[in-house]
C-alpha cells in the first residue's frame, strides 16, 4: 500500500506542474498585446465552419451509406439457409 501511495503522490504532483505550467501559458498568452485578434478570431470561425461541414458530410455518410449496408448484411447473416 505504502508504494501505491507514492505512485499516487508523485502523479499529483506531476499533474499539478503540468497544471501549472498550463496556466502561466494561459496567461502570458492573455497578456499579449500585438493586436491579431481579427487574425484570430477569422481562424477559429473558420475552423468551425470548415468542421462542421466536415462533421455533416460524415452524418449523411452514416445515415445514407453505412447504416443501411449494415442492416442489410446483418439481415442477410441471420438468414442464413444451409
Amino acid at each position: 500500500m505504502r508504494k501505491f501511495n507514492e505512485f499516487t503522490q508523485k502523479k499529483i504532483i506531476a499533474f499539478k506542474v503540468k497544471a501549472a505550467k498550463v496556466v502561466e501559458a494561459a496567461i502570458n498568452k492573455l497578456s499579449e498585446n500585438n493586436g491579431n485578434f481579427l487574425e484570430e478570431a477569422l481562424k477559429y470561425i473558420i475552423g468551425l465552419v470548415i468542421g462542421a461541414l466536415f462533421m455533416g458530410g460524415i452524418y449523411l455518410l452514416f445515415k445514407n451509406v453505412i447504416i443501411p449496408s449494415v442492416g442489410t448484411k446483418v439481415q442477410d447473416f441471420f438468414n442464413f439457409s444451409a
